[in-house]
């Protein structure tokens, strides 16, 4: 991924004049734009775009545009810098709301393994093993699994791209989180963001990210989760991350509370910081 800061207003005026021609011309070849509604969802960080709003910090980037490219070419978008942000923040409330729906749909689906548990379960005669039939709960569990992972990992990479914005138009640009926090821990003398606050939560509150991106990176190089059914003395019926042993109630617990408590925090934060700098 292109991520590029751009300060030369040519260089923008021609791309934005290229991005504007082919437009028109695979609009045409498509068809009609048809527009949508759909329910809106909570903004994520209300504080931050107060303090944008109450402060003369857009004006710090007037001249400035970023220009996005994926690897392969096939999306390509000029924008001001003054007004990524909105895109960014747009997109992760819409992504933390798709891994809201896939919580909920993961719920249902141990709900109904642990119906058909109480339904069906047997003893297999020759070990003494307890047994149970399923359906495609398992796939559909896996699948549900892989979206939390894949789009929390997203959520913080999309956040990690804002950061230049708001700490200021001499600051870095980054495209990964986890590159972000290791610029945070640098003790080089030239660096240009100095922030133990923001260092000192993700080292102290943030042990499920790694978590989280310890179990995507399975996902991606790997393969799915098994899964593990136990059986305990007090009569509970759980479900495990097979060779993790995570518990995965808990599991999804832990990072969706983590994960609200440092968007709040990134909210509360650079909400304060906006106005202090400008």
């Amino acid at each position: 991924m292109n991520f590029s800061i751009i300060k030369s207003r040519e260089k923008s005026d021609k791309l934005r004049q290229e991005r504007a021609a082919a437009y028109r011309e695979k609009n045409k070849l498509i068809g009609n734009l048809v527009s949508f509604r759909m329910p809106s969802y909570r903004d994520s960080f209300p504080k931050i775009r107060q303090a944008l709003l109450e402060s003369s910090h857009n004006k710090n980037f007037q001249n400035i545009d970023y220009y996005i490219e994926t690897k392969g070419g096939n999306i390509k978008i000029l924008t001001p810098a003054s007004g990524y942000y909105k895109k960014a923040f747009k997109s992760i409330s819409d992504m933390s709301y798709t891994m809201e729906l896939s919580i909920g749909r993961i719920n249902s689906i141990l709900l109904s393994i642990k119906e058909q548990y109480q339904k069906t379960r047997e003893v297999i005669e020759k070990t003494g093993q307890p047994s149970i039939k399923l359906n495609n709960e398992i796939y559909a569990l896996k699948s549900e699994i892989s979206v939390v992972l894949f789009i929390s990992r997203g959520i913080f990479d999309v956040l990690a791209t804002t950061v230049h914005f708001l700490y200021g138009p001499s600051s870095c640009q980054f495209i990964s989180f986890v590159d972000y926090y290791k610029y945070l821990r640098k003790t080089a003398s030239d660096k240009v963001i100095n922030d133990p606050e923001m260092l000192h939560y993700i080292e102290t509150n943030m042990q499920w990210f790694w978590i989280l991106r310890d179990l995507r990176d399975y996902v991606t190089h790997v393969g799915s989760f098994d899964m593990s059914f136990y059986e305990q003395e007090d009569g509970q019926f759980k479900i495990y991350l097979r060779d993790s042993f995570r518990e995965i109630v808990s599991l999804l617990n832990e990072c969706l509370f983590g994960m609200k408590a440092y968007l709040d925090f990134f909210d509360e934060h650079f909400s304060k910081l906006v106005i202090t700098n400008s």
